[in-house]
């Protein structure tokens, strides 16, 4: 045998009579599989058009504003203004977070609760780990460099805020 320990191995050699298996692949048991199952849509755009249907059948007033908004505003957009969304958009109105929170719930989206918690009067988060996507929710006002009052005006259009407030909002991120 060699210095080491090791077995050298010949011709005719049998293997040793037990041999310890240094990992094992699986469980002792039956393997038990688990797949994430959710229904918000990849296509971030028809994901915004479902919530958006979600709360016009429950008489939540929630507005799509951010890129996806835009998208909806201008469907034919030449290529080279085309891009991939990061995140949804919405805002409501003061006093409608509670409707919304249970919207966006009821729809699979997880709460960043300890955010909600502490901001819910002027925005929310929510999540959509299976796409690894955020959902901003602006209650009465959206605030970045500048207040945009949103409160009067959510009921103006269907689907998103009136466009003078979208251009508003897209302009003031820098």
């Amino acid at each position: 045998a060699p210095a080491d320990g090791r077995r050298s191995s010949k011709p005719g050699d049998s293997p040793p009579a037990t041999l310890a298996p240094a990992c094992r692949l699986t469980p002792p048991g039956p393997m038990i599989y688990q797949c994430a199952v959710t229904p918000i849509l990849e296509d971030i755009v028809a994901e915004g058009e479902r919530l958006l249907a979600l709360a016009a059948g429950d008489g939540v007033a929630v507005r799509l504003l951010g890129g996806v908004a835009v998208r909806l505003q201008a469907p034919a957009l030449p290529p080279a203004f085309d891009r991939s969304y990061k995140d949804l958009d919405l805002a409501a109105p003061k006093g409608g977070a509670s409707a919304a929170d249970k919207l966006l719930r009821a729809a699979g989206y997880e709460p960043h609760t300890a955010f909600n918690a502490l901001n819910q009067k002027e925005r929310m988060l929510f999540f959509d780990t299976a796409h690894d996507r955020q959902v901003d929710v602006f209650v009465g006002a959206f605030r970045m460099c500048h207040e945009i009052p949103l409160n009067e005006r959510l009921q103006t259009q269907d689907r998103t805020v009136p466009l003078a407030e979208l251009l508003l909002t897209k302009l003031q991120i820098i």
